[in-house]
């Protein structure tokens, strides 16, 4: 890790999993979320996980494409920082991909593949590619 990892209040982080935080990445955490084992999380740009967050085994969370591309000179890689609000529970197996907001007290279903925000509060997000399949929910 040679980014910057927040971390806000206790946290816990399930065995196997692993972060990696490129060097001018930020990566915050808020207080009371869990990781669950064997989650891979890379972050190039930025992450932000809210309170009271759960996520569940074999979670893939990525920012960035992982492809590098040329433009003449320059190289470029594709990212742009992902945020769960507060209090967001995200499914085993579920994968979530750069640029992407979910609003508080969401459900990510197990096995979704998150490529588009949801900014509707207590939804709950099923599917490849994931949509909203339920309004309203709350979870304890």
């Amino acid at each position: 890790m040679r980014g910057r990892l927040l971390i806000h209040g206790r946290i816990a982080v399930g065995v196997g999993s692993r972060i990696e935080v490129a060097p001018g990445a930020v990566m915050s955490v808020g207080e009371d979320s869990y990781f669950s084992p064997n989650v891979r999380i890379i972050v190039s740009s930025g992450f932000t996980v809210g309170r009271g967050c759960a996520i569940g085994w074999d979670v893939q969370i990525l920012d960035d494409d992982q492809h590098v591309f040329r433009s003449g000179d320059r190289r470029r890689s594709r990212s742009a920082p992902i945020v769960l609000g507060d209090h967001v529970w995200v499914g085993s197996r579920a994968m979530i991909f750069k640029g992407v907001e979910i609003a508080d007290g969401c459900v990510v279903a197990s096995g979704a593949v998150v490529t588009r925000s949801v900014d509707e509060p207590n939804s709950l997000i099923a599917g490849n590619p994931a949509s909203v399949v339920r309004r309203g929910i709350a979870w304890e």
